[in-house]
């Protein structure tokens, strides 16, 4: 059913009905999904039928609630843009708050987490502004539980029991009772598991008064993950009975595994090994088929311990070895989020208080004209024409000046974005993609020397050899780490061409240990990594890690123009000259054509296909060498034959 204008009369009695349909479904989306569904649709037709633009608005809200908690997240997302059509078109930000607010969800759902904080907090906005106090707790509620979900539990914590405070002086007590769910998991989260039993006690005889069941098993399930926290596997056990079942029932697959997980470590903590490996493999499984990485983490983390605590050394070397992997892996993709999140949140709110300050302007601008024009009206009447002409011509700069105002703002905040953006992809996904190719071959590692085990053809030389090769692996993705860390550090200085902790380099073992954390990449691309180190020692003053990002780039850069030709090879060189130290890097690749050469080191100016590369690359290496290092680059170029970068700083 698709919005294209219906007509606003409506028969009272039917009006009635729709409000009754509305009343009805609302409390049964979370506890019967197709009850509300049925009824809500019924409430569309008649909205349709009858010509309600309002109410069929609000039942597209109330649908693609529906929609989302069947995962139906494409139609959900249908059903709330129409939503926000049709408020546009009756400019009623209350239920566009809602609609917005539901894009939000599914965003958060899909693991939009930019998106999903730009959606809460401009339906916050909405919803403040068209007085809906509702909507704007809804709002307040969906940002804490994506601060929970990103780690920042302490801050989620808070703005629940804001939305708990408010949900209940307006009298909405659902809304305060499942505020108070996600309180208590915040404090499960921040390991206060005292607090969070005590919280559970209070909200359940709530949810008991209210008859919200969901509610109710929830409480108990955080209340039994408590129990287990406070070192009471028993009581843990007896909290979870029956709850399993009902979980299964509603087909919920987070709480399937969270209860899987909660009964296996009860288990395990009461001794009862076969009972808790089955919980949690369980747990495991269900986790992996349902993308529910963070309970995979716990699942693995748990099968390692239990392992161990059954002697299975190398069962729990390989699960504790997973759970390393996957751990980082997550660790490192919330930090990609919260650097997304924190950006567009500061974006919106500067925006929301240059829409604040440009309202106050106007108003006192308007206010001076208007004050002007009395006093011009009552000393001389003769000049009423000239004083309409002179606030006619005010009335347009002012809005020529706020057009331009808001088109230098835009333009300068998607510009800062965009450098943010693209630089942070492109410098943290090169090492990031060594440390990721270096685990890979850890775990290929620990695969074999899992099933060497046992084999009487295998030493304990051969044993110590591939524990060499894991400890050298794990070695080198710690550099890759280090080094992505040490880049958001220098990034600030980087910006403002800045030189700081500067100290003498040795070249040569730096370019070793470089070439080394691109040695996978350079396997997968089969290209021939070259380097002999120089005989004299080669030194720089400087930061060794913009150093290290200078050659990365242009080894990289020498990779993709020989990837895929015969004989594909890269060969760095450093040697001392009376210039200074001269370092190379060549590849026989395809070359430079002359009409690309004047462009290579433009900012954003790439070859490659959309999506493979960001043109910022030889950008940050010019900038770094000539900048940091006050030296100097140089290519020398041929078509066909191949490429070579000549880098020249002062020696040390």
């Amino acid at each position: 059913m698709m919005y294209t204008g219906i007509p606003t009369v409506l028969a009272n009695d039917t009006s009635g009905r729709i409000s009754q349909l509305l009343a009805q479904a609302d409390p049964l989306v979370v506890s019967d999904v197709q009850a509300a569904m049925a009824l809500t649709q019924e409430a569309m037709r008649l909205a349709a039928d009858g010509g309600h633009e309002r109410a069929y608005g609000q039942a597209l809200c109330l649908y693609g609630a529906t929609l989302f908690f069947q995962s139906r997240y494409d139609d959900a997302r249908a059903a709330y843009t129409e939503a926000r059509t049709v408020s546009r078109a009756l400019a009623d930000a209350g239920i566009e708050s809602r609609a917005v607010n539901g894009l939000g969800i599914i965003a958060r759902a899909l693991g939009d987490y930019a998106a999903t904080m730009e959606a809460f907090m401009t339906s916050a906005q909405l919803a403040r502004a068209h007085g809906d106090q509702l909507g704007e707790l809804r709002a307040l509620s969906n940002m804490a539980l994506l601060h929970n979900q990103l780690g920042d539990h302490g801050a989620a914590l808070s703005m629940q029991r804001e939305v708990m405070a408010g949900a209940l002086a307006a009298g909405q007590r659902v809304l305060e009772s499942s505020a108070g769910v996600n309180a208590v998991a915040a404090l499960h989260a921040l390991g206060d598991h005292a607090a969070a039993l005590a919280l559970a006690d209070e909200r359940l005889e709530v949810t008991a008064q209210l008859g919200l069941q969901e509610h109710q098993v929830l409480l108990r399930m955080y209340r039994a993950r408590s129990l287990l926290g406070l070192a009471q596997p028993d009581a843990a056990l007896r909290e979870t009975e029956g709850l399993l079942d009902w979980a299964l029932g509603q087909g919920n697959a987070n709480n399937i595994t969270l209860l899987l997980l909660t009964v296996g470590r009860a288990h395990a903590a009461l001794g009862a090994h076969r009972e808790a490996r089955e919980s949690l493999e369980r747990a495991l499984d269900l986790s992996r088929e349902s993308s529910l990485r963070p309970r995979e983490v716990e699942a693995l983390q748990a099968l390692s311990e239990l392992a161990a605590a059954q002697g299975e050394h190398a069962q729990a070397y390989t699960h504790l070895l997973a759970y390393h992997t996957l751990e980082t892996q997550l660790r490192t993709e919330t930090v990609e989020h919260k650097v997304k999140v924190m950006s567009v949140q500061q974006q919106l709110e500067h925006l929301q208080r240059e829409a604040v300050l440009t309202r106050a302007r106007a108003e006192e601008l308007e206010a001076r004209v208007a004050e002007r024009t009395l006093d011009l009206q009552r000393v001389n009447t003769e000049l009423s024409v000239l004083t309409h002409s002179l606030e006619a011509q005010v009335e347009e700069r002012t809005r020529a000046l706020k057009d331009s105002q808001v088109k230098l703002l835009a333009m300068e905040k998607l510009a800062s974005l965009g450098r943010l953006t693209a630089g942070l992809a492109h410098e943290i996904n090169t090492p990031l993609a060594s440390v990721m190719g270096i685990m890979e071959h850890a775990r290929t590692l620990a695969e074999e020397y899992r099933e060497s085990i046992g084999h009487g053809g295998v030493t304990d030389d051969d044993h110590r050899e591939i524990a060499n090769e894991l400890l050298g692996d794990l070695q080198q993705a710690g550099q890759g780490a280090a080094r992505i860390g040490e880049f958001i550090r220098n990034m600030r200085g980087h910006t403002r061409n800045v030189a700081s902790g500067a100290v003498r380099i040795d070249l040569p073992p730096l370019i070793s240990d470089t070439l080394a954390m691109l040695v996978y990449q350079a396997r997968e691309m089969n290209v021939a990594l070259n380097f002999t180190p120089a005989q004299e020692g080669c030194a720089v003053n400087g930061e060794p890690g913009r150093f290290t990002q200078v050659l990365t780039n242009l080894v990289l850069n020498g990779m993709h123009a020989a990837s895929g030709l015969p004989g594909a090879q890269v060969t760095v060189d450093v040697a001392c000259t009376q210039k200074g130290v001269v370092l190379s890097v060549q590849d026989n690749g395809c070359g430079i054509a002359d009409d690309v050469l004047p462009n290579i080191f433009d900012p954003l100016f790439t070859t490659r296909e959309v999506g493979q590369g960001t043109g910022l690359g030889l950008s940050i290496v010019h900038d770094i060498i000539t900048g940091h290092f006050s030296g100097e680059i140089d290519v020398i170029t041929e078509v066909g034959v191949g490429t070579t970068m000549r880098v020249t700083l002062p020696g040390a």
